[in-house]
Formats: C-alpha cells, structure tokens, sequence
C-alpha cells in the first residue's frame, strides 16, 4: 500500500525526473527485495501489481503496461521491480523506493548478513538521487533478538526520521477470527501476566512459549532455534541466596568464599576449572570465559518411562567473563594468576581443561606447576551442553544469577541437532566454561561413570 501511494504522489508531479533534476527519460524505480526471486515476485510484487490493476484511479489516468509481466513499467518512465537479495543488478538503478520483505529470514553466513548489505546499498542509492524524499520498508515477522531487522527497530528509538511498529496478530486480525474466550499468557510466561489474548492461542503457548510468543506475538527469541524452549527455565533455575564470589570493591575474590581447611589445607571435594578464550571479534577485544565447580551427590529423577534413575548434582562454585579492552588480546599469564589464586585460598583442583590450540603454552606451563591440564571442546562435544541443560531442567544444578550467563544460555540456539552456538553477533565465553565444568564434574563422579545428561 506505502509504495502503491508513493507511486501515486509521484504520477501527480508533471514530470518526475525535471522535477528531481534528473536526465529526461531517466528511469525511476521502486524494488522489492525478498529471500529469492521467486517469493518477492509472488508475494510483494503481485500484491502491488493486483492493487494497482484494480485500481480505478491508476487504470483512468496512469495504467501500468500490460505487454511486461517481470516487472511494472507505469507511464513517466517508473518501473516496479521484484529482486532476490543475492541479486546486485537492480542497483544499477535510480531506486526511490523499496521494501526488503521478511527482512529477517534473509540468507546469513559468518562473514555476510544479506538484508543488511541489500538496506546499506539501497539506502545508498536513494540518498544520492533523492536525497530524503525516497522511503525505504523494512518488513518482517521477528526472528531472534540480534538480527537485522530487531537492530533496526532499536536504531529506530533514537532516530526520529525511522517510524518503527510492532503488532502481535491477535491485535491487527479481524476481532470476527475469535470466539471471545481468552487465556492469561502468565500461565507460560510469568513474565507476562495479566496479559490476556484468545484462546484459539492457548495450545500453540503450552507447546512452546517463547516460539509462540516469536510466531504470533511478534516478539523475537533469544535465539534462532532456542537450546532452552523456555529462557524463563534459567532464570528460574538460578540460586538468589548465593552472591559472586568477586569483590566489587577490591577486585578479588570475598573473604567468605576462602576455602581454607583445618586439616593441613586439605579440600577433600575435587574442583573443575574450564576455559574458553575467545578470539577477538569485530575489533571488540578478546572475552574469556572462566568456571569452576564440582559433582555435589546424587538427585533421584523420574525419567519419561517414569523410571528412577540417580544422576549427579553439579555445584558451580565461580563463573567469571575476562574482558580485554577493545583491540587487545586476553593475557592468558592473568588466567593462570587466577587458578593459582584458587589454589592458594584452598581448593582442591582435580582438572583443568582449555578448549583450543591457543591454550597449548599454559597447558604446558600449568602440568610443568603441577596441575592435571588438558584439552576439551565444547564445541566439538554437544554432550557437554546436554549435561548443562539436563541438570539445570531437573534442578541438579546449582549456580548463582550471573548475568553473563544467564543470556548466554538465553541465545543458544541448536544447529541441526548437532550444534551448540550462539547467534551473530552474540557469545557462549561464560556458558561454555560452564558446560565443560559440568561435563567434567558429572564424568568424575565417584564409582559410577558418566551419567551427566
């Protein structure tokens, strides 16, 4: 409808390209961008194309050409064209308007996000010719929190020239569509209660809340295909009686988190540190995730058969992000300060395990201390991440709230079953040092093996 009235506003003006200073006979254009060339000409460019064919003003004074069926080609030299967002051709042109549709769900690889590339290069083309006068669309349902679109629409509360809406379909379909009962979204997600919507919702909230609430409430996830169906779980999870064992005042860790024993300084539970180095990302700085804690007895737990199985409880003792400033490098000698700290105010550290080849100097240097270091990847052993999930859900886990983590357990999502990561733009530093702690505890275990998942 926005590019059928622009259309209209500028058949109205005598002659366009004079009225643009533009080259007479130069090509106006308005695009539509989709996933492929396909959906954007059978979604967008026909819904603009049957609006404009049944359409009496347009078919009086300004009918489209009926001869041309890839494109719209209107009197004074305007044309309507569908285009694929892997397609540069269109940009050749003189671009007034466009729409990128599902903006989200474009093609995204580690080095390119193809809405954004199609938004700065259009946006590009508008400015140069029309300067503010062209309007570009951004269309969507929402997907998860760091793509493209939800960027834009954050960008948008700060940039007057951005109208930004966001509409769940309960409010925008016809009120005749329901029958009239309604339901409390508290019931799934306490977050929103006393929000009541229809009814005819309810089973899609039971099943699965937060892809509910991303389908139909136009609310994006945490994540494209969430670890945790319900980031509420965490939360949830999370001990409140417990507090970080860091000091914010000193920087050190807290006088009541000493594990100094009376007997010769003997811990007799074995701790279990893991470390993820992160590489530095966008010229943001290394971010390295440190965790340590031990297996903590064993829970009984109903499997699905409503068999009774004893699995380990798993005690996160510390979970600590290191940060280097913008453009630098992690200096893997503080990592190492920091386990010798551990050591020095009483714990008993059983293991320690890096998750990459660039950990071979402080796996040497810390087995040359003394140490039992070794190499373990998360990424490489989605059981870990299993483990994680599993205690957390059955309430074997105890950790305190710690941001960091809680949002990076929030944003996993699963790569065809086999995958553990996080979204663009996001981080697992913190969540993966907590995974291979709990990989490591549950596989330690006294006389029973791995029962971890």
């Amino acid at each position: 409808m926005a590019i059928v009235y622009t259309v209209y506003r500028l058949l109205c003006i005598r002659n366009p390209q004079e009225y643009f200073h533009m080259a007479k006979g130069t090509k106006i254009a308005f695009i539509n961008i989709s996933k492929s060339f396909n959906q954007a000409k059978d979604v967008v460019f026909s819904e603009i194309k049957n609006r404009l064919d049944n359409n009496k003003w347009f078919q009086t004074f300004y009918p489209p050409d009926p001869r041309i069926k890839s494109k719209i080609r209107m009197p004074k030299n305007i044309y309507i064209l569908p285009v694929g967002s892997n397609e540069e051709a269109p940009l050749g042109y003189n671009i007034f308007g466009a729409i990128i549709d599902e903006a989200s769900f474009h093609m995204l690889t580690k080095d390119k996000d193809y809405a954004e590339e199609s938004y700065n290069q259009i946006k590009k083309r508008i400015r140069s010719r029309f300067m503010s006068k062209g309007k570009l669309f951004i269309i969507t349902s929402p997907r998860y929190v760091y793509d493209f679109a939800e960027k834009k629409f954050v960008e948008a509360e700060t940039n007057p020239k951005i109208f930004k809406r966001r509409a769940p379909l309960w409010e925008v379909m016809p009120k005749e569509m329901f029958c009239g009962e309604k339901f409390d979204l508290g019931k799934y997600l306490t977050a929103l209660a006393g929000t009541m919507i229809p009814i005819e919702y309810e089973d899609e909230f039971r099943q699965n809340p937060e892809r509910a609430m991303r389908d139909f409430g136009a609310q994006p996830s945490m994540a494209i295909q969430g670890f945790f169906n319900n980031p509420e779980d965490i939360t949830k999870a999370a001990n409140y009686n417990r507090k970080h064992p860091i000091d914010l005042k000193t920087g050190d860790f807290a006088e009541w988190f000493y594990n100094i024993q009376s007997n010769e300084n003997y811990d007799s539970d074995k701790r279990f540190i893991h470390i993820d180095l992160g590489l530095n990302r966008e010229g943001k700085g290394d971010c390295a995730g440190f965790a340590m804690g031990k297996f903590n007895g064993w829970q009984e737990v109903k499997s699905i058969q409503g068999k009774i199985e004893k699995k380990p409880k798993i005690f996160i003792d510390f979970m600590y992000q290191i940060k280097a400033k913008p453009r630098d490098e992690i200096q893997f000698e503080d990592v190492r300060k920091l386990i010798y700290k551990l050591k020095d105010i009483g714990y008993n550290i059983a293991k320690i395990t890096f998750d990459g080849w660039q950990s071979v100097d402080s796996v040497q240097t810390l087995k040359s201390a003394g140490f039992n270091a070794d190499f373990f990847s998360v990424d490489r052993n989605p059981e870990a991440y299993h483990t994680v999930k599993g205690a957390l859900l059955d309430g074997r886990l105890d950790f305190y709230y710690y941001k960091p983590l809680v949002e990076e357990l929030s944003q996993l999502e699963e790569l065809k079953g086999t995958k553990i990561d996080h979204p663009r733009r996001g981080s697992k530093d913190v969540a993966d040092a907590v995974a291979g702690v709990c990989y490591q505890a549950a596989k330690g275990t006294p006389g029973k093996g791995f029962l971890g998942a």
